[in-house]
């Protein structure tokens, strides 16, 4: 038996249970056009069939009650997961709800039996005694009305939501549904008769079916392909229960008989008498699913959103696993479902106890042949490969493959950088070594640079991880509003939509005008619409009528709204005429304004574009306006009140989802505007009934600017920061260390890069030869690999006896006390320069320039240049000859040469030379 919540019963819960569904689940929109006014509606009792992994369906019924004649299709794309809606003309047959819906095995014809072609809830007048039928052909996309060849004493009678079943045997099983030939209450039109219609001839016979069987039969038939019709049945009433429990009824097409089974496991599942629930054969062909529906108890009806199976095999009832991951599906009853691709169940459309829905669920079947290991998803969002699933192999996918590729040239490139630029890539490694882990001083014990270095992973893991918590907050970070106001002189003036469903609109107009101009003569500024309400019919849910007259409302460009102490346009008034002042307390009125340039009314109704307006935004606002839902700037008040609204329109700076908008300056903004308003009504001054005024809350000028709390900028400040206490923390300790003058593009130079800057070192310098200081030693028995001075020279500074023996051996050379004397002073400044040197370089310098400075030299012997050439630059002979006195004559050629014996006399040739490294 089939019942119906009324109505008007739904009102009260519709805007609330709207809201709430739409945050707790999970959501797949449709994708479609929203200026095309043949927009999705709400539907229930719409037949619905499966054609090539395409949902169709077809009639249905409206929130209003009135039936439909719209031929929808739904499929998921392959490429984007999208769900697609696409329509079939179909005003050539009359609307219809309740239908049952057949696709015939040659997957070109579908029939459609029965149905209700009242406009509102159940038959308002008798309709035709034999069953409707309708056929569409894809091939031809040609409707057909059909009769069938009996006679007319044996044909059905027409029926509201029966079930029709294809069989394995091709003929099509209906039964159940009420007649539509009586104005009675369902419960008296119950139609209890199997009807069998061979489509091959057009032909109808019936069967007969137990007393005690149809009597709960509740449908949902589902044909197994041994030949068995499975329905499921509820129980008969039973004394001291509350509840009939669900049994199976199995027509056998092969005998045209039918028996009942007993179902195990009812309890568990706690499944009992549903009604208007979906049931499909699972791909083993064994199991049926069961989705939806609503159950009935003495308190209230429930719809549901379960998922249960039935094993024919053994009848016991069991639950599938549903993944833990997955979003919750909507409940409701009365809607459309089919299972697409062989992997997913698509439900959409129908209702709950409370609400009417346009969204559509997805469940992921799994196609693991362990039934009760085998888990299925509730999905919201489906990419190809997924939605490919039964033609899925084992091979991979695109994406995969470019990875792979991706990181393999990326492989190969740095292994060529390495090859190519060895030399290059090993100093950067050596730099970032010395600088960052091992750089001992000559002259410290290791414990200091070990406790050093120990010191620097501390203060590196502190920065490191300071570091990464702030660009966490950079990434993660709020967005704080800031409000500008300014004083201005003159306002916006905002837009606006009225309805209302007042019973007689033959006369009814809406008039406008300010405190200073006529209706007249503001009429040539001010636009005011009547529109058509057959492109968007926007639902009222306080309309005792349901029928809507609606306007909108708005002014040119450059029209302003002063302050009212100026009495120029302080106010604008809309009121109604042509009607009594006074009406009836059902009659009501709705209001929403807008701000300039933001009102969908005008893209949907009239065609008019509203580029600050986004399709998301629209198609948003479209849904809202068709389940009432209320918005900050929407009202609705008596027809005969006064009503007075403020408003601010104020400029909102937004910030874009742009990673530049992290950075912390020249932020990029999507400038909206947008409008708050205050309402006040009342039914005083009759004078002022059916009355409008709209003037601006304040003469500001009103921007809220949004910023990110935690920016890019401020972050390097902070990080900054900490790197300077934590660099002065580690000198404070260890002491300072020398830096380098060069900097990163000069150590880290390659190619002619690198030659231009030793060869201009090598210009600058060069001429005064070597030993390069800090670098080579001042002389061999000072040489020490470790930058110090050498054990040997120690121990001839130290030893007397070496030192005496050095003496004589000088001795024996010459007699001459002069040259000995000479041969210690230079000795003694050698040791005195070397000492010099170490320490600095240990302590006080860098001696980084010095060593590219070698590099040059050592260039320079490679390309083969002559010393007598590269010691005569004329730029730095220049900068030395300055520095002479004028009167002194030129250097000789051998002196220029920068040889290590030029400053000593010819006796001293024997004497051993200056290492030149």
């Amino acid at each position: 038996m089939k019942t119906r919540t009324p109505y008007t019963l739904l009102i009260f819960y519709l805007v609330c249970t709207s809201i709430i569904t739409d945050v707790a689940l999970g959501d797949y929109n449709v994708s479609y056009d929203f200026r095309n006014p043949e927009r999705l509606p709400y539907r229930t009792e719409a037949a619905s069939f499966v054609r090539d992994s395409t949902l169709y369906t077809w009639g249905g019924r409206g929130r209003g009650g009135g039936t439909m004649n719209s031929f929808d299709g739904f499929y998921l794309d392959s490429n984007t997961g999208e769900l697609v809606h696409t329509t079939i003309d179909s005003e050539e047959i009359p609307p219809s709800a309740g239908s049952a819906a057949v696709l015939l095995p040659n997957n070109n014809r579908v029939l459609f039996f029965g149905g209700d072609q009242s406009p509102s809830w159940g038959p308002t007048s008798i309709q035709s005694a034999s069953m409707y039928i309708f056929q569409y052909d894809f091939t031809t996309q040609t409707w057909t009305s059909l009769v069938a060849s009996n006679s007319n004493e044996s044909l059905p009678m027409n029926v509201e939501s029966p079930t029709a079943t294809l069989a394995s045997n091709g003929k099509i099983y209906i039964y159940g549904g009420q007649y539509t030939n009586s104005t009675e209450p369902a419960i008296f039109r119950t139609a209890k008769i199997m009807w069998i219609y061979d489509p091959e001839i057009n032909y109808f016979s019936s069967v007969s079916v137990a007393r005690d069987v149809v009597d709960g039969l509740l449908g949902v038939p589902t044909a197994l392909p041994d030949g068995r019709i499975v329905y499921l049945s509820a129980s008969p009433s039973e004394p001291g229960q509350s509840t009939r429990r669900l049994r199976a009824a199995v027509f056998d097409t092969n005998t045209n008989e039918t028996s009942v089974v007993e179902l195990n496991n009812s309890e568990v599942t706690r499944l009992y008498w549903k009604e208007y629930e979906y049931g499909f054969l699972g791909h083993d062909q064994r199991t049926i699913y069961y989705y939806g529906g609503i159950y009935h108890d003495r308190s209230r009806d429930r719809a549901h959103n379960t998922l249960a199976a039935l094993n024919t095999d053994d009848w016991t009832w069991w639950r599938p696993n549903i993944s833990t991951e997955s979003v919750f599906a909507r409940p409701r009853y009365d809607f459309i479902a089919g299972v697409l691709n062989d992997s997913y169940l698509l439900v959409g459309l129908g209702r709950s106890e409370y609400t009417w829905y346009t969204q559509f669920d997805v469940l992921r079947l799994s196609n693991d042949s362990n039934l009760n290991t085998s888990t299925h998803e509730w999905v919201t969002n489906i990419t190809s490969p997924v939605l490919l699933a039964s033609d899925q192999s084992s091979s991979l996918g695109k994406g995969t493959i470019a990875g792979i590729v991706i990181g393999a040239v990326a492989v190969l490139v740095i292994v060529f950088i390495v090859w190519k630029w060895f030399d290059s890539v090993k100093a950067i490694g050596s730099a970032i070594y010395t600088f960052m882990i091992w750089d001992p001083r000559t002259g410290e014990p290791r414990w200091t640079e070990v406790s050093h270095l120990m010191n620097k992973i501390v203060l590196t893991f502190l920065f490191g991880a300071y570091f990464t918590y702030n660009i966490i907050l950079v990434l993660r970070s709020p967005i704080a509003t800031t409000t500008l106001t300014k004083a201005v002189p003159s306002v916006l003036l905002p837009e606006a939509r009225v309805c209302t469903d007042h019973s007689d609109t033959r006369y009814l107009v809406l008039r406008s005008q300010t405190d200073q101009l006529t209706e007249e003569q503001f009429g040539e500024l001010a636009t005011i619409r009547q529109l058509n309400l057959t492109k968007h019919y926007p639902y009222f849910t306080t309309s005792a009528s349901g029928r809507m007259t609606c306007w909108t409302f708005n002014t040119s460009d450059y029209f302003k709204v002063y302050d009212y102490q100026s009495g120029n346009n302080s106010r604008i008034k809309l009121a109604f005429g042509g009607i009594s002042q006074t009406s009836s307390n059902d009659t009501r009125i709705q209001i929403e304004l807008y701000p300039p340039g933001r009102n969908p009314n005008q893209i949907i109704y009239n065609d008019m574009e509203q580029p600050s307006m986004t399709d998301d935004e629209i198609q948003e606002w479209r849904g809202r306006d068709l389940d009432d839902i209320q918005g900050p700037n929407k009202y609705s008040f008596e027809f005969s009140a006064y009503v007075a609204i403020s408003y601010q329109i104020q400029k909102h700076r937004y910030l874009k989802s742009t990673g530049w908008n992290n950075v912390g300056f020249l932020q990029d903004y999507n400038e909206v505007l947008e409008l708050s308003t205050s309402f006040q009504s009342t039914t005083g001054d009759s004078a002022m009934r059916n009355t409008i005024d709209i003037y601006p809350m304040s003469m500001t000028e009103v921007t809220l600017q949004e910023q990110k709390v935690h920016t890019l900028l401020g972050a390097l400040g902070a990080v900054g920061g900490l790197y300077s206490l934590l660099v002065a923390m580690d000198c404070l300790l260890f002491g300072t260390r020398p830096k380098s003058p060069w900097g990163l593009i000069q150590r880290f130079s390659i190619w002619r890069a690198k030659k231009s800057l030793l060869d201009h070192l090598y210009n600058a310098f060069g001429f005064l030869g070597r030993p390069i200081p800090y670098i080579e030693p001042v002389h061999d028995r000072f040489e020490d690999p470790a930058g110090g001075i050498s054990q040997t020279s120690r121990r001839s500074i130290d030893d007397p006896m070496i030192s005496e023996k050095q003496s004589a051996d000088s001795a024996i050379k010459t007699d001459d006390d002069e040259l000995r004397r000479t041969q210690k002073e230079v000795q003694d400044l050698q040791r005195r320069l070397q000492l010099m040197e170490a320490m600095f370089r240990a302590y006080y310098i860098n001696d980084e320039v010095f060593q590219k400075l070698g590099d040059a030299h050592d260039q320079v012997k490679d390309t083969d240049y002559s010393e007598e050439k590269s010691l005569f630059m004329p730029e730095a002979l220049g900068s030395i000859r300055r520095r002479k006195d004028t009167k002194t004559s030129p250097l000789p050629a051998h002196r220029a040469s920068g040889s290590d014996d030029e400053d000593l006399s010819e006796s001293r040739a024997e004497s051993t030379p200056l290492a030149h490294g």
